[in-house]
């Protein structure tokens, strides 16, 4: 399997796949770390990554751990 390759012309922002190539993983890796990292997206349709978040993300991940949503309690109601 070929390896992306990214776009000549540097870029601040860049879409997923070059994301994944500039921070030196596949894509299918990528997606994993935006599940477990809330790297921001920006643009329009949110479909763009910043290169200054990626570099910070590369730098320190845990900046951008996803704090957990509390669990909502199954509480009867009584009628």
């Amino acid at each position: 399997m070929a390896k992306p390759q990214l776009s000549l012309i540097p870029r601040k922002y860049v879409n997923q796949k070059n994301a994944a190539a500039y921070c030196g993983y596949g894509v299918e890796t990528f997606r994993k770390y935006e599940g477990k990292y809330s790297i921001p997206r920006k643009g329009p349709d949110n479909s763009k990554y910043s290169v200054e978040d990626l570099d910070r993300f590369m730098e320190n991940p845990h900046t951008f751990c996803m704090t957990q949503k509390p669990r909502r309690r199954n509480i009867p109601e009584f009628v």
